[in-house]
């Protein structure tokens, strides 16, 4: 399930609503939760180095939002949102379910150390997906099919996210445009983030 197609749907109602300061050190700030610059580097170069890993050893092993420092944040603050959503909803991940995905995905296989950080990241981005369906289970009853109540869950969560424009704030670095995405302006100030509905490729490290 991607993250995305949820915020992608709320993109006009989570409009830019002003400027504002992040603390310092962090790439965004969601709700009360910090991303930290250093955070989001640990992981791109753990990415970095799986990819590069497997390619030398002629192994294919696809890293989802692989295409630059912004969309790693993107999928970042797209996961801690939905993390919130479901804190507000009273639901709690499916551990077993999640074990059952991360191998089915072939994230288990990133045993190396310098991997720990590109793993703990999948590892979040599955439970959250996760948690959307159990909210969508809520929703539509239990015995819901996992797309059945991975839609609901996309749907509630849209629901949830116009509700609270502004509750994202990017470090001007991250370079957040009029349309809030990610990599989309001039980097100029720092503002409320409203889209993590495109990629956009590449920043350099600090």
């Amino acid at each position: 399930m991607n993250l995305l197609k949820a915020v992608a749907a709320t993109a006009a109602a989570l409009a830019l609503t002003g400027c504002g300061n992040i603390h310092p050190g962090a790439a965004a700030v969601v709700g009360d939760t910090e991303i930290s610059r250093e955070q989001l580097n640990d992981v791109v170069d753990a990415a970095c180095v799986a990819q590069q890993r497997r390619a030398q050893e002629g192994q294919s092993f696809s890293i989802p939002f692989l295409a630059g420092r912004a969309q790693f944040l993107d999928e970042m603050i797209g996961t801690e949102l939905a993390r919130q959503f479901a804190a507000s909803q009273g639901v709690q991940v499916n551990q077993t379910e999640v074990n059952a995905a991360m191998q089915s995905e072939g994230y288990l296989a990133l045993t190396e150390p310098d991997e720990a950080a590109l793993l703990a990241e999948l590892k979040s981005k599955t439970e959250a997906s996760n948690l959307l369906t159990q909210v969508g289970r809520k929703e539509v009853g239990a015995k819901a099919g996992v797309d059945q109540a991975n839609s609901a869950g996309q749907k509630a969560f849209a629901a949830w996210l116009g509700k609270h424009a502004g509750r994202v704030r990017v470090d001007p670095r991250y370079n957040p445009g009029k349309s809030g995405r990610v990599g989309a302006g001039d980097g100029s100030v720092s503002k409320p983030y409203s889209s993590f509905a495109k990629s956009v490729a590449g920043e350099s490290k600090d």
